[in-house]
Parts: C-alpha cells; structure tokens; sequence
C-alpha cells in the first residue's frame, strides 16, 4: 500500500487520471478548459480539494474520503460513493454537479446558483446536509435511503425532493418561485415554510408523515396534496401579507 502525503494535480484541456488503493493525506485538484480528472478511490483519502471551471471532474469512491471540498463554474461534477464520506461541500455556479450515495455521507453541504444543476441521489445513508439553492438555480433530490436530516433554503430558484425512503427531519423554505416535495416514504418531521409573496412549498404525500408544520407567512403559499398519504400530526399557520396577497395554505385530504 502506497502513500503521498500532498499531491496537487492540474490539467487546462488534457485528462489525468488518478487511482488510489494506498493513502493520500491531501490531494489539490485544479481542472480547466475542457479538461478531465478521473478519481477512483479504492483506499483513503483524507482531504480532497476539487476545482473545476468549464471542465470535466469524475470521483468514483469505494474506500474512504475524509473531506470532499468541490468548487464548479460552469463544468460538469460527478461523485459517486458506495464507501464512506464523511464531509461533502460544493459549490457550483452555472454548471451540472451529480452526486450518487449508495454508501455513508456523514455531513452534506450545497450552494447552487445562477443557472447551476444539482442532483442529488441517495440510496446508503445520508447524515446532515444543506442545500442553498438561488439564482435560478435547480435541485433536484431523490432519497431511497435514509437520510436524518436535510435542509433546503430557496431564493429565486426551483427545488424538488422526492423521498421514497426514510427522512428523520425535512426543512424546506422557500422565498421565491416555488419547491416541490412528493413523499412516498417516511418522514418523521416536516417543517415546511413559504416566505413572502413570491414563496411557494407543494407537498404531495403519500406515504407517511409524523408531524407536519405549515407555515405561510407574509403572503406565502403551500399546498399539501395527502389524498393518499398518513399525517399523524398536522399544524397550519397563515399569516401575514405582502405586496398585496396574503398567506394561504390549501389542504386537501
């Protein structure tokens, strides 16, 4: 078994392709203009630093990665992990970032923007995770695992969430354009918030639901659709206007 304590690699329109089934203390990955970095980790990484601008980055883990700091402009990211992941942070601007969990992620952090596809699917298990999505940006997240909780802030920008597994807790607020759940798994809590005129929560359940907060404030909107679903607990607030409409929740049962 190998071992690199730093290693920095950098490709402007060329491929590098890195394989690793030794350790690696830290690795500083800058890929440019067209180029491709290809990882396959089947050993452990400590820290691995992504940067992708108008490029290609391609992570395929099966052993063990510390810490995942990922920045993309307007490239293309793909992580995917069947091993352990104990920290993912990305940010990306205007380009396409896919992250595929069948393993364990400990901690997850997202901040999507200006046009910037994020997808993410989770089939292992997901810890805590973050996404800030603005900007007209798009989120998509689809969990067929379990995930303990997962937060989604949205700001002039579009969110689904699709859950067909377990959640523990789900936060969703939105302040502009609109989010969009559909539950067929199990969530313990939801606290679902739409804030100002421009906020908008749909959530179409059918599958089972604990405890259920909907709170429309300041001329927000949440629709809840549980023609076929289980709410244990449900607690609606509407308050509140701005810019001439008022808060408004529709339930339909």
């Amino acid at each position: 078994m190998g071992y690199i304590g730093n290693l920095t690699i950098t490709t402007n329109n060329g491929t590098i392709n890195l394989q690793n089934r030794g350790l690696i203390n830290n690795v500083n990955s800058y890929t440019y203009q067209g180029g491709t970095t290809n990882t396959q980790n089947s050993g452990t990484i400590n820290s691995f630093n992504t940067n992708n601008n108008n490029a290609n980055v391609n992570t395929a883990n099966t052993g063990y990665i510390g810490s995942i700091n990922s920045s993309n402009y307007a490239g293309n990211t793909n992580i995917a992990s069947t091993g352990t992941i104990n920290n993912i942070t990305a940010s990306n601007v205007g380009g396409n970032v896919n992250i595929a969990n069948a393993g364990v992620v400990s901690n997850f952090s997202a901040n999507n923007a200006f046009s910037g596809n994020l997808n993410l699917a989770n089939a292992g298990f997901l810890g805590s995770s973050s996404i800030f999505n603005r900007s007209l940006g798009n989120v998509v997240v689809e969990n067929q695992g379990a995930i303990n909780n997962l937060n989604t802030d949205t700001q002039r920008a579009h969110t689904s969430i699709g859950n067909f597994g377990s959640v523990n807790t789900l936060n969703a607020k939105d302040q502009w354009d609109d989010t969009g759940i559909y539950n067929q798994g199990s969530i313990n809590l939801a606290n679902l918030i739409a804030n100002g005129a421009k906020g908008y929560v749909g959530f179409q359940n059918a599958g089972s639901v604990n405890t259920l907060n909907a709170d429309a404030n300041y001329g927000g909107i949440i629709d809840i659709n549980n023609t076929a679903g289980l709410i244990s607990n449900f607690f609606a607030d509407a308050s509140g206007a701005s810019h001439g409409q008022k808060s408004q929740i529709n339930v339909l049962s």
